[in-house]
């Protein structure tokens, strides 16, 4: 299986990748800025990310044009609400979070490297997900929605949200505000555990948990190492982006 030794390539290509990080350094993915106040607020989407999961009825689940286009809405609420949060801080999310620039050694190569050598780690720990779980588990309510034939109009919503919007807002909010903020207060090992299991909580689907947690160790680590929180974004979009054309072009794949 072509998979495994390159899941134990990319382990070895990551655990370099740690080992190379200096013990809790904050000058590359600063945490120092974050106060008291950062922390409440970020306990507070924490809690109602936890109240989603909690809350979630995954079998009720279904995607239509109108949830498309008013998630994509509460996708760019978000950001500019956590936005103007910090501003009034007196916070710059350009400069805290590494934005000000993409340039490709420094920032756009890392995220080549890093989904190259996450993207097997992943595809071997969906399968001993499919393992632990069933075959049942790798199912959710996209999947149903794209093969159910969509019109052009939800197709490009779709993509428009998976590939595009997504990754950028869930790397705003779990790596850049949430991390930040756990890093701050826990020390940094802690805050990438405990970042990594809401992320993957919060995408419901109980064969997800595992890849999902792998991944955004992977993204975090990633966003560690260049201090550029474009390096995750683009890892992040290209690992949806390959989901989205699978779903599309051989829904067969994916059970």
């Amino acid at each position: 299986m072509f998979w495994i030794p390159a899941a134990v390539a990319g382990i070895y290509v990551w655990w370099k990748i740690a080992a190379g990080l200096s013990p809790e350094r904050d000058e590359v993915v600063p945490s120092l800025p974050f106060r008291v106040g950062d922390g409440i607020f970020a306990a507070i989407l924490a809690a109602y990310y936890i109240f989603s999961i909690v809350a979630a009825e995954p079998d009720s689940q279904v995607v239509t044009t109108e949830l498309l286009g008013s998630a994509i809405v509460m996708y760019g609420l978000m950001v500019l609400f956590v936005t103007a949060f910090l501003v009034l801080r007196g916070l710059s999310p350009v400069n805290l979070f590494g934005l000000r620039q993409i340039t490709w050694k420094p920032v756009v190569m890392p995220a080549v490297v890093g989904i190259a050598s996450i993207f097997p780690i992943v595809i071997v720990a969906t399968y001993v997900s499919k393992l632990l779980l069933g075959e049942e588990s790798g199912g959710d309510a996209t999947v149903a929605f794209l093969r159910s034939g969509p019109g052009p109009t939800a197709l490009i919503l779709a993509g428009i949200l998976v590939v595009l919007v997504a990754p950028f807002v869930e790397e705003f909010l779990f790596r850049g505000l949430l991390y930040g903020v756990a890093k701050r207060f826990g020390g940094r090992t802690p805050a990438i555990i405990a970042t990594s299991v809401l992320f993957a909580a919060v995408h419901i689907t109980p064969g997800s948990l595992l890849p999902l947690f792998v991944l955004s160790i992977g993204l975090t680590l990633a966003y560690e190492r260049t201090g550029s929180l474009w390096t995750p974004v683009l890892m992040h979009m290209a690992f949806n982006g390959s989901q989205f054309a699978i779903l599309l072009l051989f829904p067969q794949w994916i059970q």
